[in-house]
């Protein structure tokens, strides 16, 4: 992404997305010819009902899924088209996910659950477990490094899943749902944690929410219906 002057290119660009699973008459269409992008440090929250293609837009943005048509550039590269390997690559070095799930490894420290990413990219094994531990304090986590996710609470799980995403120092951080699992006092912390990592590192945010009460922490909301886009706010 080198060739991209990041003051430029917004953080990610979408032009005219769609998304059909299936063929023939059994065909769905879960996205319906989506355009918008969103400026680098933004912290934008997509809404809709169930079944409204929230999460489906979130993975074609993720490269998790590829669009049946349409375009996704990310810093002013399109990027829907790039060869598996480099998608790969893009989603471990430039990209951050947090799941409703957590999707912590159970055996490992929660320390260990947040530098495994870059070790991955080849990081010292020293450097990796500084950054781990410099993050899970800035999310009030330092006193919690060493427990492995069954000695955790939801929310304590999912902060810490916030703090492996921002392990690689993505562009932009994807949450689906984060607060999913969550009671309302740890849903705020998590929400909050979402907003200090947007705020103080600067990262782009995109988090899928039906909790009306979450456009507070957004500085954008994306209106979803049935897999096209009703509204757009700044």
């Amino acid at each position: 992404m080198s060739d991209v002057e990041p003051r430029t290119a917004p953080a990610l660009e979408v032009r005219d997305l769609a998304r059909t699973y299936g063929s023939g008459a059994t065909a769905v269409q879960a996205l319906r010819g989506i355009t918008f992008r969103i400026d680098q440090g933004s912290m934008v929250c997509i809404m809709g009902k169930s079944g409204s293609g929230k999460s489906t837009l979130l993975r074609q943005l993720g490269l998790l899924d590829s669009p049946t048509s349409g375009e996704v550039l990310l810093e002013g590269v399109e990027v829907t088209r790039l060869r598996e390997s480099r998608r790969r690559l893009l989603r471990l070095e430039r990209l951050g996910y947090v799941f409703q799930e957590y999707a912590l490894l159970p055996e490992l420290l929660a320390e260990e659950n947040v530098y495994l990413p870059a070790l991955m990219s080849g990081g010292s094994l020293r450097a990796c477990r500084d950054r781990a531990r410099q993050l899970l304090a800035m999310l009030d986590l330092g006193n919690r490094a060493g427990h492995r996710p069954s000695e955790l609470s939801g929310g304590e799980q999912q902060r810490v899943a916030i703090a492996r995403a921002m392990m690689n120092d993505p562009a932009i951080l994807f949450a689906d749902e984060p607060t999913g699992n969550l009671d309302s006092a740890s849903s705020e912390m998590v929400m909050k944690a979402l907003a200090r990592m947007n705020s103080e590192l600067g990262v782009t945010i995109l988090f899928v929410s039906h909790d009306l009460d979450h456009r507070q922490y957004a500085r954008g909301v994306i209106h979803l219906r049935d897999g096209a886009l009703t509204a757009s706010e700044s």
